[in-house]
């Protein structure tokens, strides 16, 4: 009787141990150490692990863990793994995703207030931080709308014609490009192309390089490191840095409720780690930009940097854009306009 009596208390000590074991774990929505509760959130976007962009987001996602010790719990998709870019922002706006790196040019069309971003000549590229900082009063406003929160930027470097081996020249001027089919991404990317007298060809990034060896388009006009990214450099591999304002503003946001889900003291974090993140973006790119270089001359390509003559050519060009998209975006795309508008660069 003694044993039996012995082995059940032992069941129970056993059992509460293991009870206690399992209160202070983070996962399944439980609470950390301090009280906490531990958030669980989706981050889709569409670069590999080895872009730029790819380690930015992977550094966000682990730099919250970390901060958090781990009551922010961030799995992120590579590779579009969860939703397409150009579903990216209606994806957050109905929690298929917490959160998603969104490109403007592909999105405008569901929130017109984004289109300006897409309009070159806005804003000095390299500069991109400064904008940031300007702009995310509005973006949040205009987020709003569509039910997510702005988080940060990453850098999309400077906007590049790039055009196939049929075609081995440099853009100087839009005389250039005339009768150039080339590859757009979004309505107002192909009415820029248009301005320059180019013809814009909707082509999606998986079909590019098949476009470029049937001879469907000539080339394209994207940011480097969007080239870099899907190797476009090895059928494409003649360069021509315009160096205007991105030809998209890529953003990361989070559905409001997600946000919402979180405390205070871990929005804070979120936000810090957002910062972090950006300083990080920063600080990788000009080794992204090296291995460009001699992805591009192993290819047997070249880089030309347009002069700052080419570049105002280019931007009297597409003048007449700036007021049909001040139009097309209404009152708080006008505002962003003349944010942008307002900032100083050095």
């Amino acid at each position: 009787m003694k044993k039996k009596t012995l082995s059940i208390a032992l069941v129970f000590v056993l059992l509460a141990l293991t009870l206690a074991g399992c209160g202070g774990g983070s996962s399944g929505g439980g609470e950390s150490e301090s009280g906490e509760k531990t958030v669980k959130l989706t981050f889709n976007h569409a670069f590999t692990e080895q872009d730029a962009r790819g380690k930015t987001y992977q550094f966000f996602a682990d730099k919250c863990r970390e901060l958090s010790n781990g009551t922010i719990d961030i799995t992120v998709y590579p590779s579009e793994g969860l939703v397409k870019n150009q579903e990216a922002l209606k994806a957050v706006m109905t929690k298929t995703v917490d959160m998603a790196s969104t490109p403007t040019s592909l999105n405008s069309n569901e929130a017109k207030e984004l289109a300006p971003m897409d309009v070159p000549g806005q804003y000095e590229p390299r500069q991109w931080r400064k904008t940031n900082e300007a702009i995310k009063g509005v973006m949040d406003e205009i987020l709003a709308k569509y039910n997510q929160k702005y988080l940060f930027a990453t850098d999309e470097g400077d906007t590049v014609f790039y055009l196939n081996k049929k075609n081995k020249k440099d853009i100087h001027s839009t005389a250039d490009l005339k009768g150039m089919r080339l590859r757009d991404h979004g309505t107002w990317v192909g009415k820029t192309i248009s301005a320059w007298g180019g013809s814009p060809m909707t082509v999606v990034p998986a079909d590019v390089a098949v476009a470029f060896d049937r001879g469907t388009v000539d080339g394209g006009y994207t940011g480097w490191p969007f080239v870099m990214s899907f190797k476009l450099h090895e059928s494409a591999p003649y360069i021509s840095n315009v160096g205007l304002s991105n030809s998209t503003w890529l953003y990361v946001a989070i559905n409001n409720e997600s946000w919402n889900s979180l405390s205070d003291n871990q929005k804070k974090i979120m936000e810090e780690a957002a910062d972090l993140a950006m300083d990080y973006n920063e600080s990788i790119m000009d080794d992204y930009y090296k291995e460009f270089e001699a992805a591009v001359k192993k290819a047997g390509g070249t880089i030309y940097n347009c002069t700052e003559e080419e570049k105002d050519a280019f931007m009297k060009d597409t003048e007449g854009l700036l007021k049909e998209v001040r139009e097309f975006s209404g009152e708080l795309g006008a505002k962003l306009m003349d944010t942008m508008a307002e900032v100083e660069y050095e």
